[in-house]
């Protein structure tokens, strides 16, 4: 039996947040809650810190102010909705397969109940608070087509897909990928998202989009 020495175990063991980051980790929580359910612009710094603890002294130092609160939030939400995509990105499965299954994640997540309120705060308070509307822009839609085009660059859609612009292409698939469903999203309809609702949507998101990215197949001169 391998024997685990005590140094092993205790680097093992997770690292204890410190007081610094669980403070933060409070008022993002507290913040997030607050801003779905009031709005950016009627939510109150003063509010945040009677729900998260603390003081207004320790969010100005750690987030600036209220702009800078919310683009810590969004940046937060985004980016564990990425790490998350990314660890669901099925490895062994041929190219269209792998983009189809990180489609579909793509769509269940971006579309899960909270997303839609978050979706329904940008488009509501974006006109009067614009800053909040290009912070949520780059940190969602702009790191997702990222994501994507890095993705298409790969080695092996070589001979699959022929792109010359991967940003552009990325940029089409986030669009069709979200149109069907953004506007209701948008508006506070249901989007009735079942798995076969779902997959429908996919599987034609997807053949279109192969039909005019797939590679031409080339055929013997006569």
């Amino acid at each position: 039996m391998m024997m685990v020495s005590g140094a092993e175990k205790k680097a093992e063991r997770p690292k204890k947040p410190s007081r610094r980051e669980v403070r933060q980790r409070a008022i993002l929580e507290a913040a997030n809650a607050l801003f779905l359910e009031k709005g950016y612009g009627a939510t109150n710094l003063t509010d945040i810190v009677k729900v998260s603890g603390g003081s207004l002294a320790t969010l100005y130092e750690l987030f600036g102010g209220k702009a800078g609160l919310f683009r810590a939030m969004i940046e937060k939400e985004c980016a564990e909705f990425f790490e998350f995509l990314e660890s669901e990105i099925p490895s062994g499965l041929p190219p269209e397969e792998t983009l189809r299954a990180f489609a579909t994640r793509f769509v269940e997540e971006a579309f899960a109940d909270e997303g839609g309120s978050l979706m329904r705060l940008i488009a509501a308070e974006a006109v009067q608070f614009p800053e909040i509307g290009v912070d949520f822009y780059n940190a969602g839609p702009a790191a997702a087509q990222h994501m994507i085009a890095e993705f298409l660059r790969k080695d092996f859609w070589s001979g699959v897909l022929s792109i010359d612009d991967p940003d552009e292409a990325a940029a089409t698939l986030v669009a069709m990928l979200f149109h069907h469903y953004q506007m209701r999203q948008i508006c506070g309809l249901p989007l009735n998202l079942t798995r076969a609702a779902i997959d429908r949507h996919v599987d034609r998101v997807i053949a279109a989009f192969m039909k005019v990215y797939r590679t031409a197949e080339k055929f013997p001169s006569a």
